[in-house]
C-alpha cells in the first residue's frame, strides 16, 4: 500500500475527496490543499488517469519532523533515492511550506536538491542530472506545522493540462475548474437519470466547458490523451502491465460512452474563439459531437441553438478584468437572465461571476452559490433554477419608519463613539436594510453624504428614485439639517479614467478635521470625497509611526496618508499619483496645513514606472492601489488581483531595512499572494476596519490590508 497526496484547487477540496474515494483510494482525509489517500500502485494510476477535479497526484516516499535545514537534509539523504530512479534520470525539485518555517522555500528547495544528489554520489559515485524544465522524476517536499513531507509527483505537468487545448484566449477556463463546475451543476446526476437532455454554453470562447462536458457524458478518461507527460514512466516502481490495463479499460468505456451522448452547443460571438473551439474538441476526439456557431448572445435570445427541452447553461462570461466597460457589462447579463427566462426556462442554469453585483444584473435570484477561483480572481458559481425575479421591494405598509428607526438607533451608539475618539466623520448607514441599497455618511455633523449603489436591472427606476427621495426626507427629519447639506450620488464601478473627472459644474469644497490635521472634501464632483474614511485607523496608525521616518505615498490619491505621516512627524515624504486633478488637490491639502513642498514632495507619474527608476530609500510606504486601470502610460491594463506581486515586490525594494510597507485593496475578494524571505508579511485587516464600518457585511468587507516589514 502507498500514501497518496491528491493536490486541489481551493474551494473543491470537497469534491475531489469524493472523487477519490470513488476511483478507489481507502483513508480518504482532507488536509490543507487537497486530500491524502491510501491504495495500491493501481488505485494512484488510477487517480492519475481519472481525476478530472485534482491538480496533481503524488506519491509520498517519507515524512518527518523537521526543525532546521539540517534535519531536512539529513532525513533526505536518508531516502533510498536509487530505489525510485537510476542516475540516468534527470530530476527536478520544488519545496514549499505552509506556517512558519525555519528558512524561506528557495533555501528549502536548494537543500532538497542537495539531499537527493549527495544520496546519489554516496551509493554510485555519480550525482543524477537537475533539468528543471523536463525532468524524468519530479520531487516535491512540503513543510508543516514541523512536519515536512516529501512526494514524487505522478502527475508530471499538471492535470488539467489534458492535452486538447492549443490556442488560448484571454483568461481561459482551466479544464479541472469547468469540471468542477460541472460536478456542482449536476451535470454528472442527470446524466445518470436520463440522456436527452442539453448543454448550452452560450459564450464558450475556446469550448472548455462542453468539452468537459463531453468527457464526463462520454466517460472518457481526462488524462487520456497525455501520454508523453506522465511522470511516473521512469520511476523505478511504475508497471507498465497496470497501466496497460488502465488504458485499454478507459479507451472501452470511451467507445461506449460515445454511443448515446446528449445535446452539446456552444455559441460566441468571437469567430476566432470558435475557430479554437472547435480545434480544441476535434483533438478530444469530440468533432461531430458538440455544435459550434458563430453568435452573439443577443441573437440567441430570439433564436437560441435547437435544444431539448430539459438541460443546463453554464457559461463564464466576460467580467471586469475582461472588459473595460461596465456598460457592455452589465446589459450581457441581463440578457443571459432573459434568455433563460424566456427561452429555455426548463433549464438550469450556473453562471461563474466574481461579485453579487453581476450575479443581481441577471435579474435573477440564485438559488444557490458556490465559492471557486478563476485563476487568480476570486468568483462564485451562482446557480439559477427558475426564472424568479430578483427582487428587493420594501413593504408598504411599513413605510420608512423602518429606515428612521435604524438610523436612529445607529446614530445613537455612534455618536457617543465619535465624541469619544474624537471623529468628525463617520458612517451612519451602509445598505443595513435591503430596502434602501446606500451608504449614508456625516461629515462635520452638518453634511451628508449618500451613495446610491447601483440597484438590480429588475429594479423599477422611478421606484429606486422614490426610495433615495425617502432617504433624503427621513435625512432631514432624523439630523435636522437642510436640503442644501444633503448629497446624493449613485456608487458605480466606474471606466478607465472616470474617476479622475470632475463633471462640468464644479461644486463647493468644504474642511474637514481628523487627528490634528484638516483636508478638503468635494460632494458633488468626482466619484470619492477626497477621503476614504475607512482608512481612518490606518492613516492613524500611520501618524503614530512616522516619527522621524522618510515616508513614500503611492497611489496617493488627495494625499491624507501623507497628510497623517507629516503630522506625525516624518521628516520627507514623496506623494506619486497619475492624476494631475488629485495631485492638484493634494497640494492644496499640503497648503491648508502649512506643509512645505521642499521636503514633502508631490510627483505625477504612474506608479509602476516610477518605482522602476526610483533609487530612494523610505521607512515606511502606504500603498492603495486601484482594483482595474485603464492608464494608457503604464501601455497595459493594471488588474490587481494578477499585478500585485509585481506591484509590491516594486515598492518592498525602496523599502528600508526594518521598514514597513502598508498595503490596502478594497477588492473584497482578493487574495495575497506576495511572498518574500525578507518580509514578515500580516494580514491586518480586521484591526484596521474601523467601528462605524463594523456593523453591516458590505462595510466589514470595504477594504482588505496587510502590513509587511522588512526583516
Amino acid at each position: 500500500m502507498y500514501t497518496f497526496f491528491a493536490s486541489s484547487p481551493r474551494h473543491i477540496e470537497d469534491m475531489v475527496a469524493a472523487e477519490i474515494s470513488s476511483l478507489g483510494g481507502s483513508q480518504v482525509v482532507l488536509t490543507t490543499a487537497g486530500v491524502t489517500f491510501s491504495g495500491t500502485l493501481e488505485v494512484g494510476l488510477r487517480c492519475a488517469l481519472w481525476s478530472r477535479l485534482a491538480s496533481r497526484i503524488l506519491l509520498r516516499v517519507d515524512r518527518f519532523p523537521m526543525t532546521s535545514k539540517e534535519d531536512l537534509y539529513k532525513q533526505v539523504k536518508e531516502i533510498p533515492w536509487e530505489n525510485h530512479f537510476t542516475i540516468r534520470e534527470s530530476f527536478s525539485c520544488f519545496f514549499t511550506h505552509r506556517g512558519k518555517t525555519p528558512f524561506p522555500g528557495n533555501l528549502g528547495t536548494l537543500t532538497l536538491k542537495d539531499g537527493i544528489a549527495d544520496r546519489f554520489r554516496d551509493v554510485t559515485g555519480e550525482r543524477p542530472y537537475v533539468d528543471k524544465e523536463q525532468p524524468h522524476i519530479s520531487i516535491t517536499g512540503h513543510a508543516e506545522k514541523g512536519i515536512c513531507s516529501i512526494y514524487i509527483n505522478l502527475s508530471g505537468e499538471p492535470l488539467h493540462r489534458r492535452g486538447y487545448r492549443r490556442g488560448q484566449i484571454t483568461a481561459p477556463l482551466r479544464e479541472n475548474l469547468a469540471a468542477a463546475l460541472l460536478t456542482r451543476l449536476g451535470w454528472k446526476t442527470a446524466l445518470s437519470q436520463q440522456r436527452h437532455i442539453g448543454l448550452y454554453d452560450p459564450m464558450c470562447g475556446s469550448g472548455t466547458i462542453l468539452i468537459e462536458a463531453a468527457m464526463i457524458a462520454s466517460d472518457t478518461a481526462p488524462g487520456l490523451l497525455r501520454d508523453e507527460h506522465w511522470g511516473f514512466f521512469r520511476w523505478k516502481q511504475f508497471d507498465q502491465s497496470i497501466w496497460d490495463t488502465l488504458v485499454d479499460e478507459a479507451k472501452q468505456r470511451q467507445k461506449e460512452g460515445l454511443k448515446e451522448m446528449p445535446i452539446l452547443a456552444g455559441t460566441d460571438k468571437d469567430a476566432k474563439n470558435l475557430s479554437m473551439a472547435r480545434s480544441n474538441c476535434e483533438r478530444a476526439g469530440f468533432k461531430g459531437y458538440i455544435s459550434w456557431k458563430v453568435m452573439d448572445i443577443q441573437d440567441a435570445l430570439h433564436a437560441p441553438p435547437e435544444l431539448p427541452e430539459k438541460g443546463f447553461i453554464l457559461t463564464n462570461p466576460p467580467y471586469g478584468v475582461r472588459l473595460e466597460d461596465e456598460k457592455s457589462i452589465k446589459p450581457l447579463y441581463k440578457t443571459l437572465g432573459e434568455l433563460f427566462g424566456q427561452q429555455l426556462s426548463g433549464y438550469i442554469m450556473g453562471v461563474i461571476c466574481p461579485s453579487p453585483e453581476l450575479s443581481f444584473a441577471t435579474g435573477l435570484r440564485s438559488e444557490k452559490q458556490y465559492a471557486m477561483d478563476n485563476g487568480s480572481v476570486p468568483c462564485k458559481l451562482y446557480l439559477y433554477k427558475t426564472s424568479k425575479i430578483f427582487q428587493r421591494e420594501i413593504d408598504p405598509t411599513k413605510g420608512v419608519e423602518p429606515l428612521k428607526n435604524r438610523i436612529t438607533k445607529n446614530l445613537k451608539q455612534l455618536k457617543k463613539w465619535a465624541s469619544q475618539n474624537r471623529v468628525s466623520c463617520y458612517r451612519i448607514y451602509d445598505a443595513d436594510l435591503p430596502e434602501y441599497n446606500c451608504a449614508i455618511d456625516l461629515y462635520e455633523g452638518k453634511w451628508v453624504n449618500i451613495q446610491e449603489y447601483v440597484p438590480p436591472v429588475a429594479i423599477n427606476q422611478a421606484k429606486s428614485d422614490r426610495r433615495m427621495r425617502d432617504v433624503k426626507r427621513v435625512i432631514q427629519e432624523v439630523l435636522d439639517v437642510s436640503e442644501d447639506a444633503i448629497f446624493l450620488r449613485e456608487r458605480k464601478r466606474q471606466r478607465g479614467t472616470d474617476q479622475y473627472s470632475a463633471r462640468e459644474e464644479k461644486g463647493d469644497t468644504y474642511r474637514v478635521y481628523e487627528n490634528g490635521y484638516s483636508c478638503w472634501v468635494n460632494f458633488t464632483d468626482y466619484l470619492d470625497t477626497g477621503i476614504f474614511l475607512d482608512h481612518r485607523p490606518i492613516r492613524k496608525w500611520i501618524l503614530e509611526n512616522a516619527m522621524g521616518k522618510r515616508f513614500l505615498n503611492l497611489f496617493c490619491y488627495t494625499g491624507t496618508a501623507t497628510l497623517a505621516a507629516v503630522t506625525g512627524g516624518a521628516i520627507s515624504s514623496t506623494s506619486v499619483d497619475t492624476s494631475r486633478t488629485y495631485l492638484t488637490w493634494a497640494e492644496n491639502n499640503f497648503k491648508l496645513n502649512g506643509i512645505s513642498d521642499t521636503t514633502h514632495k508631490v510627483v505625477r507619474e504612474e506608479c509602476f514606472q516610477w518605482l522602476k527608476k526610483d533609487t530612494g530609500e523610505y521607512d515606511l510606504i502606504f500603498l492603495d492601489p486601484p482594483t482595474f486601470s485603464n492608464n494608457k502610460s503604464r501601455g497595459e491594463k493594471f488588474d490587481i488581483q494578477s499585478d500585485h506581486v509585481e506591484l509590491i515586490q516594486l515598492a518592498f525594494d525602496r523599502l528600508a531595512s526594518h521598514g514597513t510597507l502598508i498595503f490596502s485593496t478594497n477588492m473584497r475578494n482578493f487574495h495575497m499572494e506576495f511572498t518574500s524571505d525578507q518580509a514578515k508579511i500580516k494580514d491586518i485587516t480586521k484591526q484596521s476596519i474601523p467601528a462605524d464600518f463594523t456593523r453591516a457585511i458590505r462595510s466589514r468587507k470595504i477594504h482588505r490590508c496587510w502590513m509587511i516589514e522588512k526583516r
